[in-house]
Parts: C-alpha cells; sequence; structure tokens
C-alpha cells in the first residue's frame, strides 16, 4: 500500500523548509525537506521515526523551542520529540500518559502549554512545556468532546468543536481551562476549527 493513501496529518515549519507527516498504520513520523523554488520534496535522513506505539494522529512544533509533540489513536499518550531544526528530523520521544483516541493537538503561541484532544471520554488536556521540552498536566477540561480545536493567536482561548457543538474556554497563565459562555449548537458532531485574526 502507497504510504501517500494512509497519510492523516501534515505539518510545516515556520521556515516553511520541513514537512512532517503522520501515518497511523506504521507508528511513524515522516521527514521531508520542502524547496520552496520547485515545490520539490526529499525524503530526511533518517526518513522517519518510531512514534512509541501511538499510532500518530496529528504533530505540532514548538513555536519557541527545539521540540514538537505528537497524538495518537493508541498507547493512551503525548509523544514528545526533540526537533533539530537544521536537519528537519525529530528524535528521543518521550511518552506521557494520556486519554484514548487522541484527535488533536497544538501549541499556544507563546509555547507555553500543549493541548491535546482526545475523543474516547471527551477530555481537552493542557500541559505546561518543561524547560527540557518534556510536559506535566496542568488542567483537563472534561467532556469537551474535542473533535478538533483551535487556539486563538493571543493564545487566551481554545475553540473546541466535536459532540455537535461549539465551546469556547480560555486558557489562564497557569495552563487552566475554563468554559467560556454556552455551548453552540453546530449541524455536525464533528467540526474542523479555525481561529483567524481579522485585522
Amino acid at each position: 500500500k502507497h504510504l501517500a493513501n494512509a497519510v492523516h496529518f501534515m505539518a510545516a515549519d515556520a521556515a516553511g523548509t520541513h514537512v512532517f507527516v503522520c501515518i497511523t498504520e506504521t507508528d511513524q513520523v515522516y521527514f521531508f525537506s520542502f524547496d520552496a523554488q520547485t515545490g520539490k520534496l526529499t525524503p530526511g535522513n533518517p526518513a522517519s521515526i518510531d512514534a512509541a506505539k501511538i499510532s500518530p494522529r496529528h504533530l505540532a512544533l514548538d513555536p519557541k523551542g527545539p521540540y514538537a509533540y505528537a497524538v495518537g489513536e493508541a498507547g493512551n499518550a503525548v509523544a514528545a520529540f526533540h526537533y533539530d531544526v537544521g536537519a528537519g528530523t525529530l528524535t528521543q520521544p518521550v511518552v506521557t500518559p494520556a486519554g484514548k483516541l487522541g484527535s488533536h493537538i497544538a501549541v499556544d503561541p507563546a509555547g507555553r502549554f500543549v493541548l491535546a484532544g482526545f475523543r474516547s471520554g471527551g477530555g481537552l488536556y493542557a500541559y505546561a512545556i518543561q524547560g527540557d521540552g518534556s510536559i506535566k498536566m496542568a488542567s483537563e477540561a472534561s467532556g469537551a468532546n474535542p473533535y478538533d480545536f483551535a487556539i486563538d493567536p493571543a493564545g487566551k482561548f481554545v475553540v473546541v468543536g466535536g459532540g455537535g457543538n461549539l465551546q469556547t474556554y480560555s486558557l489562564d497563565d497557569a495552563g487552566k481551562l475554563t468554559a467560556v459562555g454556552s455551548a453552540q449548537k453546530i449541524p455536525s458532531g464533528e467540526a474542523s476549527v479555525v481561529v483567524v485574526d481579522v485585522p
């Protein structure tokens, strides 16, 4: 089976020079360099890394440090990686116990917190990023049913979609998630969420 048929998620670095591809079926994150002039993708060296048996679904890069984080459909964990910015590769995965059936993961714009959503149990978790890139639980919003979520550009709010609802949560400086207002009904139980900064 071609890997292209099994791709679940792709992420690019801030410079637009490296691309990371999550494949749940192989339990791997694959690396590619990207040539912005030609559009050519070149496999990394090494070409991939084992994702510590979490079957990686989504991946997020830390905007402030050399780290990346992945959530998966197995393993009940979040995997933290060291990110080699020059080579565009990930190494040294370390897992932190979490919920089941990961849906999405993101790092807040200031690089303080990792947010991870889990479909089984419906929890949205906030983890504080430590100095070495490891993560420590800060809070949980139970019942959030996060199929997808997005952090606003200021890093103060998280909009969560899932379970037929859209719900906003505030994210304070301690990493505490608090529901804001009432949930808004949406036509589908699943939703993709994007928050944009409109000038």
